[in-house]
Order: structure tokens, then sequence, then C-alpha cells
């Protein structure tokens, strides 16, 4: 309990750092590269606290719940990341690209070879092939665009700490 308003203000901070990260910074950014710097840093600091205590009393089943949940903050931490910087490639759009083009092409030579052009329909395919293309753009880039990932989650949590505070 020595360290206990230490790992409450870490972890106050961490959930801070990490909604910061997410609603104010872009990725790659020199912010968010320096709020990950310290992210690190509480991850460093939580663990030393968690072995500490480990020394001075190994068979502690509340600490090995504590080092555990440790454990799982960095992990997931590391998942959305990988999940943020993972992208689909770039030869997929180019291939989603060039197929939609090569489509339309085909789509005019049809038209050609009918003799008359169905405005409406052609128009449709467009409208709906250029839909297409930027939803998997948009859903690539989780925290810009109109399909953003959901921070309600953090947010609440930093509400129930901010309760718990008072």
């Amino acid at each position: 309990a020595s360290h206990g308003d230490e790992i409450n203000r870490l972890f106050r901070r961490y959930v801070g750092i990490r909604l910061e990260s997410v609603l104010r910074t872009r990725q790659s950014s020199p912010e968010r590269e320096q709020l990950d710097i310290e992210v690190r840093h509480i991850h460093g600091r939580l663990w030393h606290i968690a072995s500490e205590a480990a020394a001075a009393d190994p068979r502690s089943i509340p600490l090995g719940l504590f080092t555990q949940a440790i454990n799982e903050v960095i992990d997931i931490k590391a998942k959305r990341d990988i999940a943020v910087a993972n992208h689909v490639p770039e030869g997929v759009l180019l291939f989603l690209l060039a197929f939609a083009v090569l489509a339309a092409g085909v789509l005019g030579y049809g038209n050609g070879l009918a003799g008359d052009r169905m405005r409406i329909l052609t128009a449709a395919y467009y409208v709906i092939v250029a839909l297409a293309i930027v939803l998997v753009i948009d859903l690539d880039h989780p925290q810009q665009g109109l399909a953003r990932t959901s921070q309600q989650s953090m947010l609440q949590l930093q509400e129930i700490m901010d309760a718990r505070r008072r």
C-alpha cells in the first residue's frame, strides 16, 4: 500500500496519455512519439514497483494479480499500436483502383457495342465503386475519417478514476 498513491497517479496519467495520443495527435507525429516515451516510462515504473513488492513478498496473491494486470496493460497497448500501424498494402489499393478503371472501361465498351448508353446505371456504377474505394481507405485509418474507433471505454475509465480521486 506504500506505493498505492503512486500507482493510482501512474494509471491516471496513463489513461490520459492514451486518450491524448488518439484524440489529439496524428500517427507518427513527434507529439505521439513523446507520449509513447512517457507511456514506456510509466510501464517501466509500474513494473519496477511490482518487482520491488515481489522481492518483499514473493507469495502474495494480490501482487500476482497486479503483475498480471500490468502485463495486460502493456500487451493491450502493443496490440493497439500494431492495429493502428497496420494498413492495407499500397499494392492492394492500386489493384483495387486498377480493377475499378478496368471495369469502367468494360462498362463503356459494352455501352458502345450496344449503341446506347445507360446513363443512370453507368452513374450508379461509378458512385458505388467510388464509395467502395473510399470505404476501404476510411476503414484503413481508424483514427481519421468517417469511421472512427470509439474511445468511449477509455473516457469512461478516466471518469471513474477521476471520481474515485475526489
